[in-house]
């Protein structure tokens, strides 16, 4: 199977929405169309106080972040995170993964996963946007 991992994003609306929609920030809006043109079995966002998202849970906005937390803190969160794919019978030993995310959001999760890409590995938020924005142009006109 093939799941796709997306993080949250910073910007977000003022009232409840469907997670899917609740961020607004370009590259959340970006990394979540190019996730869904890799035609994955799954797409989960990984939210910094929720955890693992399905697309169309309902959530509050929040101001919350993994920017800043120590590793105790980032390795508790990771195996949330770890604990809710198996919940969703995802098994991080036999699944495809592809991440697309800060590294705040994946660091301490790999170790645990077996087959993983993380496509802008490596990359700032402004240079990851503009990879993104190459990827989804010959694709698509539309970009949000």
């Amino acid at each position: 199977m093939k799941i796709l991992l997306i993080s949250c994003g910073k910007n977000k609306t003022e009232l409840p929405k469907q997670a899917m929609l609740l961020y607004t920030g370009a590259l959340f809006k970006l990394q979540l169309q190019h996730a869904k043109e890799q035609n994955p079995d799954r797409l989960y966002i990984m939210s910094a106080k929720y955890g693992l998202l399905e697309l169309d849970e309902l959530i509050a906005p929040y101001d919350y972040s993994l920017i800043g937390k120590d590793k105790e803190f980032k390795i508790e969160w990771s195996n949330n995170i770890l604990h809710q794919l198996s919940e969703k019978n995802v098994d991080v030993k036999t699944d495809e993964f592809i991440i697309l995310g800060g590294i705040n959001y994946w660091e301490y999760l790999i170790d645990h996963i077996t087959n993983y890409t993380i496509p802008f590995k490596g990359l700032e938020a402004g240079n990851t946007l503009h990879e993104l924005i190459k990827a989804i142009a010959p694709k698509s006109k539309r970009l949000f």
